[in-house]
């Protein structure tokens, strides 16, 4: 026999709610009369989207579904009237005034009390129960998975399934006869068939449906769990969040001994759910996470009450739950972030997925990724030194919002038929603090503005096609959606989520995503545009035609500044040489070589340096981060991750080297470098660089917060330090200002000279300044830093060692490589063209008179 169930409260919306009734009824009976039965449902307890649960029932039973005006609380009462295979409907009842409404409109109707007494033997006596003797592996039911990549899929379970399910309430739990579980998930989910088995231990169940915010006859929700005597409470990470924000609080009289502990479940866990528990309701109890996944039915992780629970990390696999990180070569990896597998069956996995006749399906969602290994789709990492796991978030589309777990498709379908609306892309944005929220970007069509208006047209119809908490909380508007190279929307492009930084009040974070972006790019332009106005007027050189000055523009938007620099350099180098019967035109030639090949040198450091090593430290702290005693510590990517690294820090000291050897070039009276000296130098940059990048870097890696404060406390002192140097390398106080900007971005990482003059209390005070900066980093760095950590020792000594051996070259080069010898360049040259001089009766030290020093000093 099939029996219907009609609550209370649905009896009551049909009393109050007549007119309602009335037009339900209506289409009702017109569907009946067309043969085709028409169900409708209270779309607020389905976790699929509307449109997916309809084709799935449909095609299942070959029925019709809707959905009334206003949301549907009503119709319940015509599904069990209309549908064929309805026999019985029992109404629960929970207020006494249940029990004198009239009931005669509906077939085979009865009231609870009613239903149970006729399962009772002539005689008042209750029948012995028969059970079915059924194999371990018979189906039983099945459940619905959210739908992210497509149709729900419906993994169906056994009876099996309850065995691991019973362990976990004897064994993890640790429940026994006479204590009582207090559960807030909402029916409707997996979750809420996982507690049953927990009655065949004679465990009491106390299921709650509302919200946990509620507070009902002066009793909030840590008062509900007093009063019931509530053994454990499971409860999911947004339910706390929303008790915590109205600052809800046992009161005085409410006792919670018997509370030993509350289970967090559904989302990742953040640290400040368990503080908040244990700092203000109570300080003993056990909080801690458990994971579990649809497909699973059941928990995949659990409990051990012989160790220690840290806040955010599940404690230990399940029994039986041979739990595993992968990376993305299939090996297992600790410290690191991979993905989720259990590499041992279990009876809790699905038997098979409904309609998936040949098991493909299954395959391609669970199994294929990692062949034999069973993958949900979540990240996870290892904490190697506790062996916790922590659970990040869904690997695939799964957005989280409000405590609902829902696919990006499920919005595409709600608004896919606006004619406002063009195209779209639905992402998750996680805050700082562990917050997750739905942001919706549009593309509207043509002729149409985004205003409030349409933003509340669009939420309005998200909640009427799906429900309230599933509407994005913000939506914005774009030009295009980004599509990857098979055709499907990016829900993870980064720079989609970093335009709500802004629209989120994170200025902060959104100026730092621009200006590592903008800042160098935009500075380089700047600069080289300049000079090529400059170098026009001062070197009075000849009008420069209109399509060089397209190609410049080229360039520069491409962000080749220092590439067409060198080309030039190159072309009068050719120029020089090709014009030796005109000794006057080659030594001008000559000399824009050199003024070119400075230009370019000093482009490339500034792009070094603002784009390049804040790079670098990026690098560095994702490296530190990631390689915390993880056993494969030496493989091909980390390798490839060192390499770049040690590229990246020569890059930058070959920079500064080689724009030092080309100034002297292009400076009267200045000695050139020799080739040895400039190697010397490059190693000496390179260790003077590398510890910097080492302190800065492994600080970050701790304090992420605090190391932008402490680069701007950086900054702050080396730019006032700059502007008191008098610097006089442009012409006027604007760009002699942006000058010193740029400079105060070299200054954090290494000492640049930025005025000829004499530099050894200069350096003095910055190297004394650096040591005690990198002191204190690596100090505060390494006391902070877990012990576990494979290169916490050799860290330390790196970064030591790579300053003094930085501070001992310098010194080696000053002393004995260091030109310190004036010398004129250009007399320099005119010794190696002694025909050159004696044809041209000597040569004046200018380019077309205007002196090599003046040009520099004034580039700007």
């Amino acid at each position: 026999m099939s029996n219907g169930m009609i609550l209370e409260e649905e009896i009551l919306n049909h009393v109050s709610e007549n007119k309602k009734i009335q037009s339900c009824k209506e289409r009702t009976v017109m569907d009946t009369r067309k043969k085709q039965p028409f169900l409708a449902w209270n779309k607020k307890v389905t976790d699929t989207n509307t449109e997916k649960f309809r084709k799935l029932i449909e095609e299942k039973y070959q029925i019709r579904l809707g959905l009334c005006e206003n949301g549907s609380w009503i119709l319940r009462q015509q599904m069990v009237y209309c549908h064929p295979s309805i026999e019985k409907v029992v109404i629960i009842p929970t207020r006494q005034e249940t029990l004198s409404i009239d009931t005669s409109n509906i077939r085979n109707c009865c009231f609870l009390p009613e239903f149970l007494e006729s399962g009772k033997n002539p005689d008042g006596s209750v029948p012995e129960i028969v059970f079915e003797q059924l194999p371990f592996d018979h189906p039983l039911f099945l459940v619905f998975t959210s739908g992210t990549t497509g149709l729900p899929k419906a993994p169906v379970h056994g009876g099996g399934t309850f065995l691991p399910l019973l362990i976990d309430i004897a064994f993890h739990w640790n429940l026994k006869p006479g204590d009582t579980l207090f559960s807030f998930i909402p029916m409707g989910w997996a979750v809420w068939n996982w507690f049953l088995p927990a009655m065949a231990l004679g465990v009491r169940l106390m299921l709650y449906s509302g919200s946990s915010s509620y507070i009902r006859n002066g009793l909030n929700m840590w008062d509900t769990l007093a009063k019931y005597k509530a053994t454990w409470w499971f409860v999911e990470p947004c339910s706390l969040d929303k008790i915590e924000k109205k600052e809800m609080f046992p009161k005085p009289e409410s006792n919670l001994d018997h509370l030993k502990a509350v289970c967090i479940c559904g989302s990742p866990v953040k640290v400040q759910n368990i503080a908040y528990i244990q700092s203000k309701i109570k300080k003993d109890v056990f909080a801690a996470s458990l994971y579990g996944t649809t497909e699973s039915h059941g928990f995949l992780s659990g409990y051990d009450w012989n160790l220690p629970s840290y806040a955010g990390e599940v404690q230990v696999p399940a029994l039986g739950k041979d739990i595993h990180c992968f990376d993305s070569q299939g090996r297992s990896v600790v410290g690191k972030l991979g993905e989720l597998v259990i590499t041992t069956r279990s009876p809790s996995f699905p038997l098979y997925l409904w309609k998936d006749e040949d098991g493909s399906v299954v395959h391609k969602a669970y199994l294929d990724l990692y062949p034999g290994t069973w993958c949900p789709h979540d990240e996870c990492w290892i904490n190697p030194k506790s062996r916790g796991i922590v659970i990040v978030g869904r690997s695939d589309d799964t957005l989280i919002q409000n405590g609902e777990c829902f696919g990006s498709a499920d919005i595409y379908f709600a608004i896919h038929d606006m004619e406002e609306i063009i195209d779209y892309i639905c992402v998750g944005q996680t805050s700082p603090d562990g917050d997750v929220r739905v942001v919706l970007f549009v593309k509207l069509a043509e002729g149409v503005r985004f205003s409030p208006e349409l933003n509340t047209k669009i939420c309005q119809k998200i909640e009427v096609e799906l429900w309230r908490e599933l509407v994005p909380e913000l939506v914005l508007d774009v030009k295009d959606i980004p599509y990857n190279l098979n055709g499907k929307r990016m829900e993870t492009f980064d720079v989609l989520v970093a335009v709500v930084h802004y629209n989120n009040g994170n200025e902060w974070w959104f100026a730092l995503t621009v200006c590592f972006i903008a800042v160098p790019s935009l500075s380089m332009t700047g600069f080289s545009l300049r000079w090529y106005l400059v170098d026009a007027d001062e070197k009075r050189l000849p009008p420069v035609s209109t399509t060089r000055w397209i190609l410049r523009i080229v360039f520069l938007v491409l962000q080749m500044g220092p590439l067409l620099r060198y080309i030039d350099s190159l072309y009068f180098g050719l120029k020089s040489n090709r014009s030796r019967s005109k000794v006057q035109d080659q030594v001008d030639f000559y000399k824009q070589m050199i003024y070119e090949d400075a230009d370019a040198t000093l482009l490339r450091l500034f792009e070094c340096f603002m784009e390049a090593a804040p790079q670098l430290v990026l690098q560095l702290y994702i490296y530190a981060i990631a390689q915390a005693d993880s056993p494969d510590f030496y493989t091909w990517t980390e390798v490839i991750q060192l390499i770049s690294m040690f590229s990246s820090l020569l890059s930058m000291a070959w920079a500064l080297a080689s724009y030092q050897r080309a100034l002297r070039y292009s400076l009267e009276e200045k000695k050139n470098m020799t080739l040895c000296g400039s190697i010397v130098q490059v190693i000496w940059r390179f260790f003077d660089i590398a510890s910097r990048v080492l302190a800065l870097g492994l600080f970050a890696s701790i304090f992420p917060n605090y190391f932008f404060i402490v680069c701007a406390v950086r900054y702050g002192v080396m730019f006032v330090w700059i502007r008191f140097m008098d610097t006089e390398f442009c012409d006027n106080k604007c760009g002699e200002f942006f000058y010193n900007v740029v400079l105060g971005i070299i200054f954090i990482f290494c000492y640049f000279n930025p005025k000829d003059s004499p530099t050894r209390r200069r350096f003095t005070f910055y190297y004394t300044v650096t040591f005690l900066e990198n002191s204190a980093l690596m100090c505060a760095w390494f006391i902070y830093c877990p012990a576990h950590v494979a290169y916490k020792y050799p860290a330390m000594f790196m970064q030591f060692l790579s300053f003094v051996l930085g501070l001992v070259i310098m010194i080696i080069y000053y002393l004995l490589l260091h030109p310190t010898k004036n010398i004129s360049v250009w007399d320099h040259w005119i010794k190696t063209k002694p025909t050159a001089i004696q044809m041209c009766g000597g040569i004046t030290n200018t380019v077309n008179g205007a002196p090599p020093n003046e040009v520099q000093e004034h580039k700007l």
